[in-house]
């Protein structure tokens, strides 16, 4: 069983979220608001409630299955309240240090989504990762619902725990672009730095290594997307791996991010502050 709550002083709101499994079966509450405004797509301004019940086979690592439910309305504005229902299927998987996962969404609205993407990791010293994330959906687009969104967002998902619908870009403001069909991908080279290996007293909190992260990347959101749609980020961040609470491992980023190219609609101009704890999406 797990339990949470977070509370936005930005949007006056509180969330919260319950989980619990057993054996293979799980079942989820989150209640959270969200609020953007994409470039080339309607504001989303709403507060929600879902519940997730879900099966994973044990024969299958990595597989789930659940359905779905949501119902929602407008922190402010006259749009009228509304619900949704899908189910969805799941799949992840870890070879050595590589990792990849895809995603299925199936709406009773008439709309289906797939989305997924991979993670390689190569190197000993000097690390190299190649990434690409990228999703489609078909039949009605709804903003905010079946939609996909990049931007220099890196920390969604941490506390819904659904598969995540923001692709990050470094390099540009949050939420940037909405569309029904959306990718990023990207090359980001790990520099050694130095080998801290330091904690403080008893807190549970180790430093592993500091590294430095040079990075590019590539992504575009459209409803069909053509080479004019490219957005281009470069940047840098100073990496510390850490271990958490005896035994969690995680990492801390902070550096800088430029606009390197974007379509003609975009006048974003750098640089964007860049700050995360956790791994990346």
């Amino acid at each position: 069983m797990d339990a949470g709550a977070r509370y936005s002083f930005d949007l006056d709101y509180l969330s919260v979220a319950a989980g619990a499994n057993a054996a293979d079966f799980g079942l989820r509450f989150n209640r959270y608001a969200i609020d953007y405004t994409p470039e080339n797509a309607r504001t989303v301004d709403e507060r929600r409630n879902e519940v997730r019940v879900a099966w994973q086979p044990g024969l299958i690592p990595g597989l789930e299955v659940a359905a779905n439910g949501r119902w929602y309305e407008p922190r402010t504005g006259s749009r009228e309240n509304g619900d949704e229902f899908w189910g969805s299927m799941s799949l992840g998987r870890e070879i050595g240090r590589h990792r990849g996962w895809v995603n299925l969404d199936v709406f009773t609205s008439d709309s289906q989504s797939l989305f997924g993407g991979f993670d390689l990791w190569f190197g000993e010293k000097i690390y190299t990762t190649f990434h690409l994330l990228a999703g489609k959906t078909w039949g009605d687009i709804n903003p905010g619902h079946n939609t996909f969104r990049i931007g220099g967002n890196l920390t969604e998902g941490y506390f819904t725990q659904r598969p995540t619908r923001l692709f990050p870009l470094r390099g540009f403001e949050d939420n940037i672009l909405e569309a029904g069909e959306t990718y990023t991908t990207g090359v980001e080279v790990y520099w050694p730095l130095l080998n801290l290996q330091q904690g403080y007293k008893t807190l549970p909190l180790f430093l592993h290594r500091l590294r430095l992260g040079t990075f590019v990347d590539v992504g575009a959101a459209d409803d069909s997307i053509s080479v004019d749609d490219t957005l281009i980020g470069a940047g840098f961040e100073l990496v510390t791996s850490l271990q958490i609470g005896w035994g969690r491992l995680s990492s801390f980023r902070v550096g800088l991010g430029w606009p390197v190219v974007q379509p003609e609609y975009l006048d974003e101009s750098g640089p964007v502050f860049l700050i995360q704890l956790g791994n990346p999406l």
